[in-house]
């Protein structure tokens, strides 16, 4: 009976250790603009994003989507594109996007990033919402962090859910505009699950609209107990090694 006991609470202290020291995977998730379905940076005119979606705010402009499906995806605007304008940063690599001018908090993709619209082929893409939605389900929000670079044509702001993240005046594209989101820096507004980070133009002269964002999610996997949580838990291993020694010197 003694050495089942001891067999016993050997198995329960095992089960702990290795809740306790298990490694956490790393978790990188690249949500950036002009994105192939491979995961690289898309060159091929007329392409749609493979996470972006796009939603005319404005359908009265008689500007049709660029690309079919629902949600409607955002078309990439390329530098031959109607819709472009000299002024913008450029399509490209993150070097290209400026990324490496940002602060050294914020985090940009490796692949770099592509101006986004309604339609590509239409100077008038006019006021509208660009969204990308990503999961967070079973990750260690703690460690989560959101960053890297952003702008628009005309002008709007950047939400990740309900929260309002920042906002741009008109003439800001001509670089990205760092951001970063922590659960430090914006409680409550990471979500352990579905979470769709958005710019919203909400001003703009109805004349070569777009987005870029150029941004990556890092962090690890891995929801951290709350300390209650181990004390409750220490607690009942307590007991069950009480119980045990009872029934065994019983």
């Amino acid at each position: 009976m003694m050495k089942r006991a001891i067999y016993v609470m050997t198995a329960v202290l095992c089960l702990v250790f290795a809740a306790v020291s298990t490694p956490a995977s790393s978790v990188s998730i690249n949500l950036s603009t002009g994105q192939s379905p491979l995961g690289t940076l898309s060159t091929t005119v007329g392409a749609c994003d493979a996470q972006w979606t796009a939603v005319n705010e404005n359908p009265s402009n008689g500007t049709p989507y660029g690309c079919s499906g629902s949600p409607n995806p955002a078309q990439m605007v390329f530098s031959t594109d109607n819709d472009w304008y000299g002024g913008w940063v450029a399509d490209g690599t993150s070097t290209a996007n400026g990324c490496t001018s940002l602060s050294t908090s914020t985090s940009c993709s490796t692949t770099g990033s592509n101006w986004v619209a309604v339609n590509s082929g239409y100077t008038a893409n006019g006021l509208g919402d660009y969204s990308v939605t990503f999961n967070l389900t079973g990750d260690n929000l703690s460690t989560i962090t959101i960053a890297g670079g952003w702008t628009l044509d005309d002008s709007g702001s950047l939400w990740l859910n309900s929260c309002e993240i920042g906002s741009l005046g008109n003439g800001n594209w001509t670089s990205l505009n760092a951001f970063s989101i922590t659960t430090t820096s914006n409680p409550g507004c990471i979500n352990q699950g579905s979470n769709t980070l958005t710019v919203d133009i909400t001003s703009t002269d109805d004349y070569l609209e777009g987005v870029n964002v150029d941004a990556t999610v890092t962090g690890e996997t891995g929801v951290t107990p709350e300390p209650a949580s181990f004390l409750l838990f220490g607690t009942g291993v307590l007991a069950l090694a009480g119980a045990i020694r009872r029934k065994v010197w019983a």
